[in-house]
Parts: C-alpha cells; structure tokens; sequence
C-alpha cells in the first residue's frame, strides 16, 4: 500500500527537503505552508495553507492534503530551533505569537491528523535543538543583558522547544501501548545544519512498511545510525 504524506510545513527549509525526497520516491505529499500555497508545485507536490493560529486552519489543512491525495496516513512535524531563533531577531518581541504558532498550532495539527488517519497512521516529529550555547536565547550583543527579561520572545520560543519535545514524547507514549490497529509514532533528532543525507534517509524510512510495528519512546539520531539501520 502507498503511503501518502503530509509535511508541516513550508517555513522549514529541512521540510522542503524532505518533501522533495518523497517525491524522488514517488511518495504522493502534500506541503503545508503558512507562508504561501499553490495548488501543485513545480516539484509535483501539492500544497495546503495552514495559518498555525486558527484551529479550524489545522482541520482545514488536513481535509485539503487528504483531497489533493486520496487520503494521508503520515504526518511530519518540524521543530528547527535554530531556524526560529532567526525568525524573531532580538527587539521584535512577540512572545503570544510564538506560543500560539509553536505550541497551540503544532497541538491542533495533530490531533486533526489523528481523526483522519482513523485508527491507522503515523506520525513523525523532527527536531533540531537550539544549539547549547544559546537555548534559543538571542545571541548577547555588547552592553546588552546576558539574560532574557521572563516573557521576552527568547523564553517563548525556548518554551516552545520543550513543549514540542514533551508533545512527540507524549504522542508516542499514547500511541505505544495502543493495540491492533493503531495510530503509530517515530521521533527523530536532527543536527542544526539539517543535513541532506539525515533527510534523504529519513525519507526512505517514512516510504517503509510501518504499519503494525511500535517504536521506542526516544529519539533517534541518523546522523549518528542511519535511519534504515535501525530496527522498530
């Protein structure tokens, strides 16, 4: 049975990636975007809007994916820190913002996307890690505070880190002790340079049978084991 995929979202460059490496497995995917969207890519992929602070967005977004493909029965969801942390320059404080897209909108996706696999699906949580010498603080500039002020937008968005780690972590607990036919979860942890070859293979590992198999509650690094090594 095809799998067929929908990738949150555009903003990531790593997601575009792998979106495109699907396709070169000729995995039909749809690319959600809070940016833009078009009806089908260049790259022959389609393309759903999904405006992260509106949850009726969220079921909107998964009924459009599942149009544009027939149906949908993976999910990936992107958390690149470093990334983010390049989004909110220090000075443009936005805090609200960045818990409504980050925490509430990654929880709304989910659950829309559980309801629509109807008992069988996977879902896929990729995170890259604010690097430790920052933790998604912005970089301290001379004379400035070596500290964020508590509810600047570097808080949120370290905020966001944990609650994205604790939804994967969460998600799959839920779904490991789920017998028969069940949604299932695989949790991926990726260096900050996203690198092509930790993609590439991640995408042949979201192209493999799933269906059945119970993956541990941890993360899995590929740039350390290749993601086809690793045993479910």
């Amino acid at each position: 049975m095809t799998t067929r995929v929908l990738v949150c979202d555009k903003v990531f460059p790593a997601a575009v990636l792998l979106t495109s490496e699907l396709r070169r497995l000729d995995i039909p995917v749809a690319l959600a975007s809070s940016v833009s969207a078009n009806a089908e890519s260049a790259e022959g992929f389609a393309e759903v809007r999904w405006d992260r602070l509106s949850s009726l967005s969220a079921r909107t977004a998964v009924r459009e994916a599942q149009n544009a493909l027939g149906s949908i029965d993976q999910a990936v969801f992107f958390f690149d820190g470093p990334l983010l942390q390049a989004q909110y320059p220090a000075g443009k404080e936005d805090p609200q913002s960045v818990i409504d897209s980050w925490v509430s909108g990654y929880m709304s996706m989910v659950r829309h996307c559980l309801t629509a696999f109807d008992g069988s699906g996977r879902l896929v949580f990729v995170h890259s890690p604010f690097p430790d010498s920052t933790r998604g603080l912005h970089p301290v500039r001379e004379g400035a505070s070596p500290s964020p002020f508590p509810g600047m937008t570097s808080v949120a968005l370290s905020l966001a880190e944990s609650a994205f780690i604790r939804l994967a972590e969460e998600t799959a607990a839920f779904l490991a002790i789920k017998e028969g036919r069940a949604a299932r979860s695989l949790l991926v942890s990726v260096s900050e340079d996203n690198s092509p070859e930790a993609l590439a293979a991640l995408a042949s590992r979201i192209a493999e049978p799933y269906e059945g198999k119970r993956n541990p509650v941890r993360w899995i690094k590929p740039l350390n084991r290749p993601l086809f090594q690793l045993k479910s």
